[in-house]
């Protein structure tokens, strides 16, 4: 799989964004893994049946969070299982309204 800052927030890794290394990614069982200076990652030896995979957001850059929930993953015997993706956006900046001033 593959972590990465998605810039345009569509979910898909398109040229120029920012691939994330040494982010943690944890399976539900407790398996876990970093990933690569690529941002890529690989949880091996799992077996076949359904597996949840999360971002430790402890280990994402400042500002940023998981684009998206806990992601469910099927695993097969003999099977490599590929494209997982997990998105990582942006903390949008705090807007603060003022009240108008009192003339």
């Amino acid at each position: 799989g593959r972590v990465w800052l998605d810039a345009n927030e569509n979910g898909r890794y398109d040229d120029g964004e920012t691939p994330l290394a040494d982010v943690r990614i944890v399976t539900a069982s407790g398996r876990d893994t970093l990933t690569d200076a690529d941002g890529c990652f690989s949880i091996a030896d799992l077996p076949p049946g359904e597996h949840v995979f999360l971002l430790d957001e402890k280990t994402l850059p400042e500002r940023t969070v998981s684009a998206q929930k806990p992601l469910a993953v099927q695993a097969f015997a003999g099977r490599e299982t590929s494209d997982v993706n997990l998105a990582v956006i942006n903390i949008p900046a705090e807007v603060k309204i003022f009240p108008a001033k009192q003339q």
